[in-house]
């Protein structure tokens, strides 16, 4: 089938390492984000994330295209060099991106951070604090070239609630549309299901903002911050923990811990956990609604989890090898592709035969909700109408 609206619910932009010590000069010296020639002790390029450290040339800006299909045997290799250049250059040029979107077949993106999402784990909260404001506000100068195209998304620190709302009003002000937070907080700090949180559910629904847990965000170290040798030993499992971290987001605090209650038009994305973990998921979930939950004194809530998949839930997924077995699971009106432009295993610039070769064996309204039609109607785009007719086939 031809793809007659493409919109990413998943991409970034990656920033520029010397973006948070030019904005904020000397107020905290060496505990922003920055670029360093070593790292616990090994030499090479890195960038320091505030607490964590990550090799630039595992996520350069040059790779984007690296990995078209993340379960192909085969070798791959980066973009030609003339591609290459410009994918570094649309990191700051978001005319040149608009550019490769329109050679990727892409109408819209979701807009998100790279370096800021590993920077979530700064332990400083002013730190934190003053380095999402940065970032927010370079994505929101960046998105507002052609708002319709380019969906920003702030970086939220939840570690303070009250200041939480505060730049949530702050950056709807500038254009941005929905926000990542913490996928989980450090153990010092109340879990969201607390009622202190209260005011920032409030306040996401007041302004229309979805709120996306995202990989990398959390407590867990993303593999990709390993740097030493024994670090690296611990690779397998802290890659598949990585990407498990939203699961007992979702189940402990939105949903038994009582926020889709108490906030129910109240919208979460989950960015970058592909889709194929939904099937079991979901299957635990209803359990804990029977009497196997009831003996283990799982809190009761007041509605299903159909329910809350329904009205509550965004699923994003890249490539997910298993997507044809899980899309039915999820609902096809919750399914959302994305690109995760410009990182390793992106889909550019072979989004739409990705794309394809995924939803081969599912309907073709699916194919148009889950390739664009259902992100673009969670921001409100304006979608051309033989794509609309699509869905509704």
């Amino acid at each position: 089938m031809e793809l007659k609206y493409v919109m990413s619910s998943d991409s970034h932009i990656i920033e520029p390492y010397d973006l948070w010590s030019r904005a904020l000069g000397k107020k905290h010296g060496d505990k922003v984000p920055h670029r360093t020639n070593s790292a616990r002790g090994v030499p090479g390029d890195f960038i320091f994330l505030g607490r964590d450290y990550m090799r630039i040339g595992d996520l350069r800006q040059e790779n984007a295209g690296d990995t078209p299909d993340s379960t192909a045997p085969v070798s791959t290799s980066d973009l030609p060099k003339d591609l290459a250049e410009r994918v570094l250059a649309a990191n700051s040029s978001p005319a040149e991106r608009m550019k490769l979107m329109d050679l990727d077949g892409v109408r819209a993106e979701l807009i998100q951070a790279t370096n800021m999402l590993l920077a979530m784990r700064i332990p400083d909260t002013q730190v934190l604090q003053d380095c999402a404001q940065v970032f927010n506000d370079y994505c929101a100068e960046y998105c507002q070239y052609d708002p319709q195209r380019l969906v920003g998304s702030a970086m939220i620190p939840m570690h303070d609630p009250a200041w939480a709302v505060k730049e949530l009003e702050r950056v709807a002000k500038k254009g941005l549309r929905t926000a990542i937070i913490n996928t989980d907080l450090p153990p010092t700090f109340a879990p969201y299901r607390k009622k202190n949180y209260d005011i920032f559910w409030a306040a996401a629904v007041a302004h229309g903002f979805p709120i996306t847990l995202h990989l990398g965000t959390g407590e867990t170290v993303d593999p990709f911050c390993f740097i030493t040798k024994e670090e690296q030993e611990e690779g397998p499992r802290y890659f598949l923990a990585v990407f498990g971290d939203e699961q007992y987001a979702l189940v402990n605090e939105f949903i038994f811990g009582g926020i889709f209650d108490r906030f129910p038009k109240l919208q979460v994305l989950t960015g970058e956990y592909e889709c194929s973990w939904f099937p079991y998921w979901y299957y635990r979930c209803r359990q804990m609604q029977g009497p196997l939950g009831d003996a283990m004194n799982i809190p009761r809530v007041e509605k299903s989890i159909d329910e809350y998949v329904a009205e509550n839930l965004w699923i994003a997924f890249t490539d997910d090898l298993f997507f044809d077995r899980s899309w039915d699971v999820i609902g096809e009106d919750r399914i959302m592709w994305g690109s995760d432009y410009p990182h390793p295993r992106n889909t550019f610039p072979n989004s739409h035969d990705i794309i394809k070769k995924r939803m081969a064996n599912v309907p073709e309204r699916v194919v148009a909700k889950a390739a664009g039609l259902n992100c673009a109607g969670l921001f409100g785009l304006e979608v051309p109408a033989d794509a609309r007719r699509l869905a509704a086939e």
